[in-house]
């Protein structure tokens, strides 16, 4: 509707503000706003691209500047849904750009990915009717409840300051060298980094031989390559790439810790109630960093803890969801189903029923959307379905029986934990119900008391898990526990999501209490939830022993203070291997220190040296027994050699001439090498 003013119009609608149009000043055209907004963004894009080219926009700083421009993404007002809504987008879908190859040359993927993010957004707010309108949407509202998940990054680096204090790349492997998996982890991600794609992309190794890890899902790893990438676009010496990993998987697990706070902040409820969402958060955040998911790192999972935290962030991100087609809300959510495939993929298994909350409650009102919004969201579902089926083509030919019977290391926990969290959340649920009844908002409570029940699916599936493990192998095995402490992470949240649901209840709500009462029952919930896993630092033990995530901070603080002899002597042999080596070489050397055993240091040879194959495992199977003296490396080459005419040993300098000596009867003295 358009009434007349003397020389002034004014257009009405009746779900629009009113726009004032002076006539004579007519607004630019809208070819002219695009080609505005082109030239705008493709400027930005290219300004970051010379930034990145000529070494300026490197380190730390470009890191930052991509974590800022994501956050301007305008998904949502607040800060805090912001953080969680960009933070799923980044860790679950940034690893499609490494699965096929791009032209994206020697800048990279992760200049590629700034320079697009930051050119697109100025080239959205430049091409608006009010440009200056459209920038002021960049910039989110601040509540106080946005200081916890910078509380909880802070807590959480602090947490993994031994990884950060590395002083070069001996520190930091040795720190590596305490959880098995970590050369596993660092192999792939430093394979992405130099070949541009992730193993299973990348075709057969050199001689027609498999690379390991081919069938493994690399969406974690495709992330710390981003990130390696972003801080160093060149690949540098094999220290200064461990050191850079490790800085940079401690950053992954900050900001995914961060994102997952953030994403408990932003529920409705906890927005205008910023101590409940501190005592709330403070549970969460304890779970994950300090108590059971403590050790998850240490021990060698970086993967898997990014999984978990996706899993744990899904309800988060559906639950304020008030349509079926909202393409921003699915596509964050898609991301983390995608991020969990690729990451630990048994997990979808609790990932499936949580996206009942899509639908929940069922009602007429919540599938209306237009055509535009159904068109994103299948779309969406369409990539997430093609993302999994990915994933399980990567791990296809595996029996999944077979799977969850194998043994591993790793931390287990006290299922006391996960049995009282289930307890509390059908508590909770029932809770919820009763304070609801008669009341009419059952919109906004359905949900929460459906992802306060979810934890059952997680019960139901460790018991089926263990029961498989104890009729095999009589005892509870790596599958178990890892899904254990998954479960009870995930737990948590739902626990977290369903109190918010009791809280917001009308005859909850209805009857607040004072600042004073609601002040102190925050800080003893804050307490608690940290105190409860053990002391939080060394010189404050909580009954002589400290929660895991500080203890393995000390255990790890220790070892990087003094690292172990064979991350010098594994870097010094690494350093020194052909570029092309003509053999494949296998590490015999068996390290002197407590806890690093010879074929664990073999497989870390392998990794950085970027030569580790499947069919080099079957050399590595036959390195037996320990080397401690020149007879045993003799006797261990001459095996593995037999074995394997096209391989070579890697020993130690003092015993060089001895082996080579042993073996030239054999004719096999110009196939032991050394540095």
């Amino acid at each position: 509707m358009t009434k007349e003013l003397g020389d002034v119009a004014v257009r009405q609608h009746p779900a629009a503000p009113v726009e004032v149009t002076v006539r004579g000043q007519d607004r630019p055209g809208r070819t002219f706003r695009l080609l505005r907004g082109a030239a705008c963004g493709l400027g930005v894009a290219g300004t970051i691209v010379v930034g990145r080219a000529s070494g300026v926009l490197d380190g730390v700083l470009a890191v930052a500047l991509l974590l800022l421009v994501v956050l301007a993404v305008p998904v949502s007002r607040e800060l805090s849904r912001r953080v969680l809504v960009v933070g799923c987008l980044l860790l679950g879908w940034v690893p499609v750009l490494w699965w096929v190859p791009l032209p994206v040359g020697v800048a990279g993927r992760g200049t590629a990915l700034l320079a697009v993010v930051a050119g697109g957004l100025t080239a959205w707010v430049a091409a608006g009717e009010a440009p200056a309108r459209r920038g002021r949407r960049l910039l989110p509202r601040l509540r106080l409840v946005d200081i916890v998940p910078v509380g909880a990054a802070l807590g959480t680096a602090f947490v993994l300051a031994p990884w950060w204090r590395a002083a070069a790349g001996e520190n930091a492997l040795g720190m590596l060298l305490r959880g098995w998996d970590h050369s596993a982890h660092f192999n792939m991600s430093e394979m992405i980094r130099r070949h541009g794609l992730v193993i299973p992309a990348l075709g057969p190794a050199p001689g027609g031989e498999t690379w390991v890890y081919a069938h493994y899902p690399q969406g974690y790893h495709a992330v710390v390559a981003t990130f390696m990438e972003l801080v160093s676009p060149e690949v540098g010496p094999i220290g200064d790439e461990v050191l850079l990993y490790a800085r940079t998987m401690a950053g992954v697990v900050v900001l995914a810790a961060t994102v997952l706070v953030a994403g408990v902040c932003a529920l409705p409820r906890l927005r205008r109630a910023p101590l409940l969402a501190i005592a709330l958060s403070a549970g969460v955040w304890s779970v994950l960093v300090l108590g059971p998911g403590g050790r998850i790192l240490s021990d060698g999972f970086p993967n898997y803890l990014l999984a978990c935290v996706l899993l744990a962030s899904l309800p988060l991100v559906l639950l304020p969801v008030v349509r079926v087609a909202s393409p921003v809300h699915v596509a964050a959510a898609g991301a983390a189903i995608a991020g969990i495939a690729h990451g630990w993929i048994l997990l979808l298994v609790l990932a499936a029923p949580t996206l009942l909350l899509l639908v929940v409650p069922l009602r007429r009102g919540r599938w209306r959307a237009g055509g535009g919004a159904w068109a994103w969201t299948v779309a969406t579902g369409v990539a997430v379905l093609g993302s999994i089926a990915v994933a399980l083509r990567t791990v296809g030919g595996q029996r999944l029986d077979a799977v969850l019977v194998i043994d591993g290391g790793g931390t287990t926990l006290r299922l006391l934990i996960p049995a009282l969290l289930v307890a509390a959340c059908l508590l909770v649920g029932v809770a919820t119900v009763v304070a609801r009844r008669g009341s009419r908002a059952t919109t906004t409570l359905a949900r929460p008391v459906l992802v306060a029940l979810l934890p059952v699916v997680g019960g139901v599936v460790a018991l089926g898990i263990g029961w498989l493990q104890l009729r095999t192998t009589g005892h509870l095995g790596y599958y178990f526990w890892k899904f254990a402490i998954a479960w009870t992470i995930f737990s948590a949240v739902a626990l977290v999501a369903g109190v918010v649901g009791f809280v917001s209840a009308p005859r909850v709500a209805a009857r607040p209490w004072p600042r004073l009462v609601r002040a102190s029952l925050a800080l003893v919930a804050v307490g608690a939830s940290v105190l409860v896993w053990g002391g939080v630092h060394p010189a404050l033990p909580s009954r002589g022993h400290a929660a895991p995530g500080i203890a393995a901070r000390v255990e790890l603080g220790a070892t990087s203070l003094a690292p172990p002899p064979s991350a010098a002597a594994l870097l010094a042999a690494a350093s020194a291997a052909p570029a092309s080596p003509e053999r494949r070489a296998v590490f015999v050397t068996t390290p002197v220190d407590p806890g690093v055993f010879g074929i664990s240091a073999a497989q870390w040879y392998s990794a950085l040296t970027s030569t580790w194959t499947d069919e080099g495992n079957v050399s590595l199977s036959r390195l037996g027994g320990d080397v401690h003296t020149p007879t045993d490396a003799v006797n261990v080459a001459r095996v593995i050699l037999a074995a394997d005419p096209s391989a070579a040993v890697v020993v130690a300098p003092e015993f060089r001439d001895a082996v080579r000596a042993g073996l030239r009867g054999d004719g096999w003295g110009d196939r032991v090498l050394s540095w």
